[in-house]
């Protein structure tokens, strides 16, 4: 949870699941792009994609940009949640869990 000027405090009720991958997906008043590096994007497409491959085939998808929308800054990363997990995205590009 964060409390700060310009960051989201979030509780359970915002919380949702598509197809068994944890997900938030903020309403349209509070998407609010988090400014990343090129190489953090580029791992973030990696994330999605990963996201869609696993989805079963009727499952309900989210687009790129909700999916860019659960981004939320970190205090030297980035950070998005990915089957019920919170991963990391380092300003290179790495990723970790």
């Amino acid at each position: 949870m964060w409390h700060g000027k310009g960051q989201h405090c979030w509780d359970s009720s915002r919380l949702a699941r598509w197809s068994g991958l944890a997900g938030v997906i903020p309403t349209p008043k509070e998407q609010q792009m988090v400014k990343t590096t090129r190489p953090q994007r580029e791992a973030l497409h990696r994330v999605y994609v990963r996201i869609v491959q696993a989805q079963k085939p009727s499952a309900k998808l989210i687009s790129y940009r909700q999916f860019r929308s659960t981004v939320q800054p970190g205090s030297c990363c980035i950070m998005v949640p990915f089957a019920g997990m919170w991963l990391g995205i380092e300003h290179d590009g790495y990723t970790h869990s």
